[in-house]
C-alpha cells in the first residue's frame, strides 16, 4: 500500500478469539483512519495473545479481549510488561464489568482505555482518539468542514459535510474571506469551516497561535519573517498583518520563540 510521505503511521494490533469482533473493531477503526488527516492506521488481526507475542511487530496500540481460551488477554498484556514493552493497551470485553477489568489491570504501565463489546462507536471513537493523541504526542482536534457540490437536478451548490481529525501544529494558517473559514494545512491540503476565527482560536494553542489581521490565524511555528505590515511563511507565502494585531501578535511570537529555545535547552 502506498502511503503518502507526510502521513504518521501507526500499529495497531487486535487480538480476540472471535471474527466477528475483529471484523467489527477492524472496520471502526478504517472508518476512524479516515477521519486522521495525516496518520495512517496500519492494522494486523491476532486470534490469541500468543500469536500476538510471537510476532516481531512493535504495536503503538494494542486493542485486546480481556477473555480469551487458552491465554488470556489479562496474561498477554502481562508478558508485554514484563518484555518492557511500551504499547499503548485498551482492552474490551463481552462481560459488563469494567469494575473487575480496571482493578486486575490497575498495575500494569500503559492500559490506557477499557471498552465493552456494547459501546457506542462514539465511545470506541473517543478511547482511540484519545490513545493516538497519547501516542503521538500531538493534540488532535475534531474539525467539520465541507465541499460544494451542485445538484445535477435543481442546480443548486449544497454543502457536503465531514469529519476530520488533524494535528492543529500541522495547521499553517487560518483564513477568514467574507463569511467563509479556511483551514491550511502545511502539506497543502485544505478545508473549508464554518466556524469563526473566534471560535478557531478558543479550540486551538493560544500559545502556538495568533491573529495577524482580523482575517487571519496563524501558526507561529512556520513564519519565516516579519515585515512592517506582512509576515512570510514557509514556502514564501505572504499575509497581512495590520497595525492593529501587529504588537500583539508579536509579543505573543516572541513569547513562543523563547518557550521553544527554552524547552530545546532543557533537553
Amino acid at each position: 500500500m502506498m502511503i503518502d510521505s507526510w502521513k504518521t503511521s501507526v500499529n495497531i494490533a487486535i487480538v480476540d478469539d472471535y471474527p466477528f469482533w475483529r471484523e467489527q473493531m477492524m472496520d471502526n477503526l478504517k472508518f476512524l483512519d479516515n477521519k486522521f488527516a495525516d496518520v495512517v492506521f496500519n492494522i494486523t488481526e491476532f486470534e490469541d495473545g500468543v500469536k500476538l507475542l510471537e510476532s516481531l511487530v512493535h504495536f503503538d496500540l494494542i486493542l485486546i479481549d480481556y477473555e480469551m481460551p487458552n491465554f488470556t488477554g489479562l496474561e498477554t498484556v502481562e508478558q508485554l510488561s514484563r518484555e518492557a514493552k511500551t504499547s499503548k493497551i485498551i482492552f474490551f470485553s463481552g462481560y459488563d464489568d469494567l469494575f473487575h477489568i480496571s482493578r486486575k489491570t490497575n498495575t500494569i504501565n500503559n492500559v490506557v482505555g477499557f471498552l465493552l463489546k456494547t459501546d457506542s462507536f462514539e465511545e470506541v471513537e473517543f478511547q482511540i482518539t484519545n490513545a493516538v493523541k497519547s501516542i503521538l504526542n500531538v493534540n488532535y482536534i475534531l474539525i467539520e468542514h465541507y465541499i460544494i457540490e451542485k445538484d445535477v437536478v435543481t442546480g443548486r451548490n449544497n454543502k457536503i459535510y465531514f469529519e476530520k481529525v488533524i494535528d492543529e501544529k500541522k495547521i499553517l494558517y487560518i483564513e477568514s474571506v467574507r463569511k467563509d473559514i479556511y483551514v491550511y494545512m502545511k502539506n497543502g491540503d485544505s478545508f473549508a469551516s464554518e466556524k469563526t476565527l473566534k471560535q478557531w482560536i478558543v479550540d486551538l494553542s493560544n500559545n502556538e497561535f495568533g491573529f495577524s489581521s482580523r482575517s487571519y490565524i496563524v501558526n507561529f511555528r512556520y513564519v519565516n519573517q516579519v515585515k512592517k505590515n506582512e509576515i512570510i511563511l514557509i514556502d514564501k507565502i505572504v499575509l497581512k498583518l495590520s497595525l492593529k494585531y501587529r504588537e500583539e501578535f508579536l509579543n505573543n511570537r516572541r513569547k513562543y520563540l523563547f518557550r521553544e529555545e527554552f524547552e530545546k535547552c532543557s533537553l
